[in-house]
């Protein structure tokens, strides 16, 4: 049932991988991060071609470039740190990354804005049309079960979105009301799939946006 819930998690939500870095390498003690040298900061760079489309001015570019900069050095920071436990340091990550992405929306016009949230939607159907044909095709799915399921995912997407998209609510309670919502998700599977297509489903690989390096690369898909 756990690895069944984060896998739903990675597929439909990115804000619980936001504030995470993987947590594999020989040697890691438990509760604490890498050494600083075991991981590479490589900054928000998966938003370059969104930042492209929204026809920035002169002036917007040279704020996002100092911002971009100050957010790379602030999670750095983060990095260097020898004697922080995981949940300390993701904490962190999770305040800079939404203090980063408040201060970019803040330098958008309300257009630029509205823009960018039609090319997130864009993004977001494709992969969803993607996932929705491997699944079809893997599980065989009957033309009925693909209405279904379709139905299912796009209601807890846009229940994650919602979620991800509530600014009251810190890392902690967004994960709590995730994995409720993953539960209920499940259940509702479980009335579409026939018991065999339930068991090969949870062998399925992971397919999130990001497949094989989802926290640090969805961390940076979510920072603008």
């Amino acid at each position: 049932m756990k690895n069944t819930l984060i896998l739903l998690a990675v597929t439909f939500c990115t804000f619980t991988a936001m504030a995470q870095r993987p947590q594999r390498g020989q040697g890691q003690q438990q509760g604490k991060r890498p050494a600083g040298n075991e991981m590479r900061h490589k900054g928000p760079n998966k938003s370059n071609q969104m930042m492209k489309d929204l026809d920035l001015t002169a002036d917007q570019m040279k704020q996002m470039k100092i911002e971009k900069q100050a957010f790379g050095t602030k999670m750095k920071a983060i990095d260097s740190k020898e004697n922080i436990t995981v949940k300390e340091q993701r904490d962190q990550r999770f305040a800079i990354t939404k203090e980063h992405r408040t201060a970019v929306q803040q330098m958008l016009t309300l257009e630029q804005k509205q823009k960018m949230e039609t090319r997130r939607k864009e993004q977001g159907d494709k992969m969803e049309t993607q996932r929705m044909s491997r699944m079809s095709h893997k599980l065989s799915l009957t033309e009925a079960q693909q209405v279904k399921m379709k139905a299912i995912h796009e209601k807890n997407r846009d229940a994650c979105q919602d979620i991800r998209n509530n600014q009251g609510l810190d890392r902690i309670a967004k994960e709590t009301a995730t994995k409720k919502l993953m539960e209920g998700m499940e259940k509702d599977m479980e009335k579409v799939l026939t018991k065999e297509q339930l068991t090969e489903w949870k062998t399925m690989p992971k397919q999130g946006p990001n497949p094989g390096g989802q926290g640090r690369r969805m961390h940076r898909q979510d920072a603008i």
